[in-house]
């Protein structure tokens, strides 16, 4: 197995933590890489909170997961689907989205944790609108990297394909040249 030389600092507190820092959480149990044991399977939910109340207490600037072997959890009695609801659950965060960041692009997930076989169900308009309108304030996103996301404009546009070929299909709110006039206020 490859490994990177990775040896940040310890955490010491806000007030001197360098920019990147690691802060040791023991586990139950020593942990062999590839071997999973239920009993360290309450520390994982511990690692989550202490990095949530960090995060909530202005102590730490983000969090940062990594992926989670849900089975584990859930053999050790615990009822876990993933970070993501788990998170939601834990701050009373009704709507939540999975965020992919990363070669400039930004890619909200239209659902979460689910069986594949459940998605068809999940993926409603009302769902993508709610999904679509959630945005960070311009003051959040100033301080995070890459653009200003995009906002979703309240305004009514026409399709992209408002061609000669293709029409445009809305009748009402749109002025382009291509929008049939019948049925248009």
């Amino acid at each position: 197995m490859r490994s990177i030389a990775f040896d940040p600092p310890e955490y010491r507190g806000r007030d001197s933590a360098p920019a990147v820092s690691v802060l040791s959480c023991p586990a139950a149990r020593p942990v062999t890489p590839g071997r999973l044991d239920t009993a360290n399977a309450p520390h994982v939910l511990a690692l989550l909170d202490r990095a949530l109340e960090g995060c909530l207490s202005h102590e730490f600037d983000a969090m940062v997961t990594a992926p989670v072997q849900k089975s584990v959890l859930n053999d050790a009695g615990i009822a876990f689907t993933g970070h993501t609801e788990y998170l939601a659950q834990r701050t009373a965060t009704p709507l939540v989205v999975m965020l992919l960041v990363g070669g400039g692009l930004r890619v909200a997930l239209a659902t979460t944790h689910l069986a594949l076989s459940e998605v068809p169900r999940a993926i409603t308009r009302a769902r993508l609108e709610a999904i679509l309108r959630l945005r960070p304030s311009r003051r959040k996103a100033s301080r995070s990297p890459g653009p200003i996301p995009p906002t979703l404009s309240s305004r009514r546009e026409c399709s992209p394909r408002a061609t000669p070929r293709w029409r445009c299909s809305m009748t009402r709110g749109c002025r382009c040249s291509s929008t049939p006039r019948s049925g248009a206020p």
